[in-house]
């Protein structure tokens, strides 16, 4: 099965949906959306050239962004972005992990231990 999205930018998201169909025996696209958790992303940059693939992920994963702050330390070098997000652990995992393969880019995460059902 073959899923499409809308943002080319996002294909991590088709092979996410693969893996859950394999893993979950559905391919119920609802069903990966149905158990969320509520955490904070923390990403620091050290090269301003980073900055728009940074952002080009984040909007990928805008649906789960709850809110933003950028903080720019230009004569520091060094750039802050701290993201609030509600999400399943799956899709939040796979936007750090995306964010973390980036060069000169570092990300933490936290989640709170309370999950909710989507409805």
């Amino acid at each position: 099965m073959q899923l499409h999205f809308q943002s080319s930018c996002c294909q991590g998201r088709t092979m996410q949906m693969q893996y859950f169909i394999q893993k979950n025996k559905t391919s119920d696209p609802k069903a990966i959306l149905m158990e969320k958790r509520i955490g904070t992303i923390s990403i620091v940059i050290y090269n301003r050239a980073m900055a728009e693939r940074v952002n080009k992920l984040i909007s990928c994963y805008g649906d789960c962004v709850l809110a933003r702050q950028g903080l720019p330390f230009a004569d520091r070098g060094i750039f802050i972005i701290t993201l609030v997000v509600e999400a399943s652990s799956d899709k939040i995992n796979a936007l750090t992990g995306s964010l973390g393969r980036l060069e000169n880019v570092e990300v933490k995460s936290i989640l709170s231990k309370i999950k909710t059902v989507q409805s």
